[in-house]
């Protein structure tokens, strides 16, 4: 209800940007009265909703709701750096090419998906 009631209050407000910094797991994407009315917010009323990808685990690859499980919902994912992919998420990130400080090592980026890239 609260959630709701913090959707009606944008409408209001006339707000142009919402940002959501938590998550939950869920299992079904898309799903729901509250994705429904974000929805409506987003394409009817023009707003842009931002939100944490959840980041819960168990894995890299893992994202909750609502940013990482509602297309209207741009999701905002973590920044790994190699020490941290390597020690806290049991990834290696390194490799050749020159990196910007020149050490030679690579980045490891996760996305909204909870996809790591390597750069």
């Amino acid at each position: 209800m609260g959630l709701t009631r913090a959707l009606i209050a944008v409408l209001q407000h006339n707000a142009h940007v919402i940002n959501m910094s938590y998550g939950e797991a869920t299992t079904t994407p898309n799903h729901g009265r509250f994705v429904q009315l974000a929805s409506e917010l987003v394409h009817k009323h023009g707003v842009v909703f931002v939100s944490s990808a959840g980041n819960a685990g168990p894995a890299l690859s893992t994202v909750g709701a609502p940013g990482g499980s509602a297309g209207c919902i741009l999701g905002i994912g973590a920044y790994v750096s190699p020490d941290m992919a390597a020690v806290a998420h049991a990834v290696r990130c390194d490799g050749g090419g020159g990196g910007a400080g020149g050490g030679g090592g690579r980045m490891c980026v996760l996305d909204a998906c909870g996809f790591v890239f390597v750069v």
